[in-house]
């Protein structure tokens, strides 16, 4: 059974381009990076960079950018995180989960809780492709309806993408074997 709210694309692009979402999230990015922090660049209407999932690069001390892609929830309180799996059901395009993005962090953000979780890619996204399939199973598909077309993600809870992400972390290889 999913869940299915009604999504106004242009509506939640405002809100995540908003003061008060930029507000939120610069002030996180200070409290992660600290003062190594030299500048904060967005890149609302840069389509090349948006298109690898950059919404936003933290410049910081000793000349490394960190590339960013921003979730802003700024209405409610959610246990979960939506994972975008398929990002236009009419074309079959796939979601922001499912693709090669350019970035370090994906950084998910809420505002009625003034929390960012940040999440490094590498991690998520092989935790993605190891749980995927269990978590589109056990967890609640949500449909975001547009206008002409679909939007579906799944609402993992906070807690089991945090484990997962620290599971994918730890890579145990085969022994080397000694000829």
């Amino acid at each position: 059974m999913s869940s299915v709210e009604t999504h106004d694309f242009a509506e939640h692009l405002k809100q995540a381009n908003s003061s008060d979402a930029y507000q939120l999230f610069d002030r996180g990015y200070k409290r992660f990076f600290g003062t190594r922090i030299v500048r904060i660049e967005r890149h609302p209407n840069d389509m090349r960079r948006q298109r690898q999932g950059i919404d936003v690069t933290v410049h910081v001390a000793g000349d490394h950018d960190y590339r960013i892609e921003e979730k802003y929830r700024p209405d409610r309180i959610y246990p979960d995180i939506l994972l975008e799996y398929v990002s236009v059901d009419t074309t079959g395009a796939p979601g922001w989960m499912e693709k090669d993005l350019h970035i370090d962090y994906l950084a998910y953000g809420f505002a009625k809780l003034q929390t960012i979780y940040m999440l490094p890619w590498p991690a998520l996204k092989l935790a993605w492709e190891i749980n995927k399939e269990k978590w589109q199973t056990l967890y609640k598909p949500v449909a975001a309806r547009n206008n002409g077309y679909t939007t579906w993600s799944v609402a993992v809870p906070i807690w089991d993408v945090r484990k997962a992400i620290g599971d994918a972390a730890c890579i145990v290889l085969e022994p080397l074997t000694s000829e």
